[in-house]
């Protein structure tokens, strides 16, 4: 499998768990009756949390690097692209 479809399938889990869990938190925890507000403030949550793909330039080659927004530390595909 490629890297950057590895990439795009963790990506992809990642983000459909978080907006998972925001639907089942505001819906649960807070009450949130409201559909449409549910589902934006689900898209919102999810697009701040989600990870980001980078393209780092090294001089092995290009890698491809998962990066949270919130954090320093990322996930570093071993394999050059």
């Amino acid at each position: 499998m490629n890297t950057r479809v590895k990439a795009y399938i963790i990506t992809f889990l990642i983000s459909m768990s978080i907006y998972s869990c925001s639907i089942a938190i505001l819906k649960f925890m807070f009450h949130i009756d409201n559909l449409t507000l549910i589902i934006i403030i689900s898209a919102v949550l999810t697009a701040l949390l989600s990870p980001r793909q980078q393209i780092l330039e090294k001089q092995s080659g290009k890698e491809l690097q998962l990066k949270w927004r919130f954090s320093k530390n990322g996930y570093l595909f071993k394999s050059k692209l």
